[in-house]
């Protein structure tokens, strides 16, 4: 049956991405002899498994894998993962296109475009993309370039990366020149080469009004194409590699009349593809880091016993003697005693028996080490190889089966052989020779060192290969630093926490962390800070006076469940690296609790994922065991409560009943004899209760009882609420202030100056982004005196988007200055004024007249709309 016109415009409008599952490479010898780069294992996870989850977050609805080795494994595993409901198998469907004769990207795009599977604009992943971007406003875009510029081919995806940011490979770093539409007029790759100088063609600066050139960008590895590319890649069978595909547009832009522009993504959005092993080491932190978030890798997070940065599969069995830091351990791995793990990562079903070393290494799926084997200094062991007891294997390619040429020398056992990447007539050795180093180290920058001598010259030490150069610090650890400066400053200045809280802020938009990191780090930073100020002072005691201080921010950013899960994971790790801390664990973990900070509930959840090997487990459980004692007994205690809660109601009723203001003088002496009465009555409660408790014990003594201490911590806050209600008997309550007239008019910068709370009626008003507030009632923030008094009679846009507190300008102020994050902000902070304050009006722009708001309907009150319903 024929397709109808109808049938093919719906689904020309489908959105369609191509993906390729091959590198065409030989960056991960001796592992991709057994599987292709789609299949490799990233933070126990397939790399194919982290495309195809970006594609379906990003809305495309059908991809075509593109392979050519390894066929029947690839499509067992989409099969597999379809059968077990993966995240992308319910929005995305997946195509795998098989041709084994194709030898390179380009021969990839050109099968494809002889098949004429595709239908219009389209995705392109280069093999081995992880990300998070946002597809489908880049790819709108594309398409209002394409009606503009008929030859638009490509719009390149990069992302915004200083130079020596750890994400960000120096083998790609590149050059781009571009006008002021992101037309690209020049592209090029500078790399490490030796020639430090960059020849500019002098037409693209006299064909254009103005060039932006960018040197801090990092590739994403994802374009947006036009139904044009492939045909191109037809057309010209020197296109090879998507670079080829970009220096050919741009040298014959004339003959083949074709364009390409690029996108830029910044905030929480990231994009890489794992490229050489360089990347498999930067995209393995940022994925732990979850700097992908939503997509995330599969393993339980380790930072206690096991040092920090380990993640671990499932159905692991690990020896306690083990050590092991920095490292990734698949699943079905068993680790003998005495091992230790350096910047190591295990593929699934390793076994490495007692005794073993591996750093800076990798070992793949099914190998064996036996006692005593040492793999060190970028070695890379592929799938089945096993080493006898005590073999050392440095810097080398190893695999199981017997290669075609080798000689004796290369044998290291019946199931493993050195893999030799040059010819036997180059005099060099494997270990130095240039290209065996480029493929088998896991150094970053290691394929632009020099020599080896020249390496391990600079190298202070070997703890971790992956850092020739110094480090950039990343954003994280620069806001961590902020907040610790920020909090050291204000306890020792006593500033107020409201100030705390805007530094706090303007930092984590100036370094661009996300919630869940500021959450994590502000209290990571408290609990240090006794460390900073104690002046030789016990820990615990100085700890409890910066809690104390430092509540209102608490306060402020743990807020919910996630909120809290972040502060529990911040007091394990700190404690975990702290004997000071983890002594005192359980008593900061109360303190938490008992000010609500914490709720039962998600103590109790993260207890459940500690190690019970770790010295936080052994310190944490008594707290714990007494928290689970408290919710079994949660019956007992509630009808406790409720007994207490009437008597209380019953009481407040009469305190209540005793403020009217025509019998307060006669009946206060009655009252105070109701309130004797009413406590007599209460302690004959407290008595019995007490009685029906008093097979508890004192859990300071032994903590795994709920006792006494729970029902007196309770009665303790009943007595002061009691008292502080008969503290107030015989005064009357202190008067309201008077409400203003609700006021509704437009106004200039010169109108609302007056309006900042030093007039005779208080009146405070308060403009953000073009609109006036009535903020009156938060006086005690915005009157004179208070923390935002300067916004008071002002337009408060500039300084909330900036997170300066001043009194700015005289003058109106169209913010045309500042950028796209802090016209976010301002609408944001908007959004929370037309919540909590009354609307006064607009503040007009200069020679703008006002609206007459009285010949406008008002709007009806709530009471009026009910009467008009009934």
């Amino acid at each position: 049956m024929a397709k109808t016109s109808s049938d093919i415009d719906q689904k020309s409008d489908i959105i369609q991405a191509i993906v390729i599952a091959d590198s065409f490479g030989s960056e991960f010898l001796p592992l991709s002899n057994d599987l292709p780069l789609a299949l490799l294992q990233l933070v126990n996870k397939p790399l194919i498994e982290y495309t195809l989850e970006f594609l379906s977050y990003g809305g495309v609805e059908e991809v075509f894998l593109f392979c050519c080795s390894h066929v029947d494994t690839i499509k067992e595993y989409i099969n597999n993962s379809r059968n077990q409901d993966a995240v992308w198998s319910q929005t995305v469907k997946v195509n795998i296109i098989i041709s084994e004769s194709c030898q390179s990207f380009g021969d990839c795009l050109r099968d494809l475009d002889a098949k004429g599977l595709l239908r219009g604009n389209f995705v392109l992943c280069e093999p081995g993309v992880i990300s998070n971007v946002k597809l489908l406003p880049i790819i709108k875009k594309h398409i209002e370039i394409s009606t503009k510029d008929k030859g638009a081919a490509m719009t390149l995806i990069y992302q915004e990366a200083g130079v020596g940011q750890y994400g960000r490979c120096p083998r790609e770093e590149i050059v781009i020149a571009s006008n002021s539409e992101n037309r690209v007029l020049f592209h090029k790759k500078v790399s490490h080469s030796s020639n430090r100088k960059i020849n500019f063609p002098l037409e693209i600066f006299l064909d254009n009004n103005s060039v932006s050139i960018h040197h801090n960008l990092k590739d994403t590895h994802i374009a947006i194409c036009s139904p044009s590319v492939l045909p191109l890649f037809s057309d010209n069978f020197d296109f090879q590699t998507r670079d080829d595909f970009i220096k050919g547009l741009l040298m014959n832009e004339e003959i083949l009349g074709s364009t390409m522009y690029w996108h830029l993504i910044k905030g929480n959005q990231h994009g890489g593809a794992i490229t050489n092993w360089r990347m498999y080491q930067a995209l393995r932190q940022e994925l732990a880091n979850h700097w992908f978030y939503p997509i995330i890798p599969d393993g339980r997070t380790f930072s206690g016993s096991f040092g920090r940065g380990v993640i671990i599969g499932s159905n692991c069995s690990i020896s306690e003697t083990s050590h092991i830091s920095r490292s990734i351990i698949g699943n079905n791995v068993k680790i003998g005693k005495n091992v230790t793990l350096e910047n190591a990562y295990i593929m699934s079903n390793v076994k490495i028996n007692s005794n073993c070393v591996v750093s800076n290494s990798v070992i793949g799926a099914n190998s064996i080490l036996r006692n005593g084997c040492k793999v060190t200094f970028g070695s890379v062991l592929g799938a089945n190889v096993e080493l006898n007891k005590e073999l050392f294997v440095e810097n080398a390619l190893v695999q199981s089966k017997k290669p075609e040429e080798y000689k004796d020398i290369d044998k290291l056992s019946e199931k493993a052989y050195r893999l030799k990447l040059v010819d036997d007539d180059v005099e060099d050795d494997i270990i130095g020779n240039k290209l065996a180093r480029r493929f088998s180290k896991l150094h970053l920058d290691e394929e632009y060192a020099k020599s080896d001598d020249e390496f391990l010259e600079s190298s202070d030490s070997e703890d971790d290969l992956s850092n020739v150069h110094s480090p950039v610090p990343d954003d994280t650890n620069m806001f961590f630093s902020e907040v610790i400066d920020s909090l050291t400053r204000g306890y020792e200045d006593k500033l107020q926490c409201d100030n705390l809280i805007l530094e706090i802020n303007s930092s984590r938009y100036a370094y661009n962390v996300t919630l869940k990191e500021v959450n994590y780090n502000v209290v990571k930073a408290i609990l240090n800070l006794p460390f900073q100020h104690s002046s030789g002072q016990q820990y615990l005691p100085a700890l409890l006076r910066t809690l104390v201080y430092f509540s209102p921010i608490l306060k402020n950013y743990i807020r919910n469940e996630s909120a809290m899960e972040d502060c529990l994971q911040a007091i394990e790790d700190v404690a975990a690296s702290s004997n000071e801390l983890c002594e005192c664990i359980a008593k900061v973990l109360n303190w938490f609790y008992d000010k609500d900070h914490l709720s039962e509930e998600a103590i109790l959840h993260w207890s459940r994922n500690l190690d019970n090997g770790s010295r936080v487990n052994a310190r944490v459980m008594p707290f714990v065991k007494w928290l689970q004692e408290a919710e079994e007994a949660s019956t007992a205690i509630a009808a406790l409560k409720a007994l207490a809660d009437e008597d209380l109601q019953e009481f407040l009723d009469k305190l209540n009943t005793a403020f009217d203001e025509k019998t307060i003088a006669s009946e206060n002496s009655a009252l105070k004899t109701e309130t004797t009465r009413s406590n007599k009555t209460r302690d004959s409660k407290r008595r019995k209760a007490r009685k029906c408790t008093e097979d508890f014990e004192d859990p300071r003594r032994h903590p795994d009882a709920l006792s006494k201490f729970q029902e007196g911590r309770y009665w303790r806050k009943m007595d002061r609420r009691r008292k502080s209600s008969q503290s107030t008997i015989g005064q009357p309550p202190a008067p309201a202030p008077p409400e203003l007239p609700k006021l509704r008019k437009d106004f200039t910068v010169q109108d609302l100056k007056p309006y900042d709370g030093t007039q005779p009626d208080g009146r405070i008003l308060v403009a953000v982004n073009g609109n006036v507030y009535d903020v009156t009632k938060a006086r005690r923030f915005y009157g004179p005196g208070g923390p935002y008094a300067a916004f008071g009679g002002r337009d408060a846009s500039r300084g909330l988007a900036t997170f300066q507190v001043s009194s700015g300008v005289d003058e109106y102020d169209d913010l045309s200055d500042l950028n796209t994050m802090e016209m976010e902000s301002i609408r944001e902070w908007d959004d929370q004024f037309k919540e909590k304050y009354d609307l006064v009006g607009r503040l007009l722009k200069p020679g703008e007249a006002p609206t007459n708001y009285s010949d406008e309907e008002e709007e009806p009150s709530s009471n009026e709309k009910e009467k008009k319903e009934i």
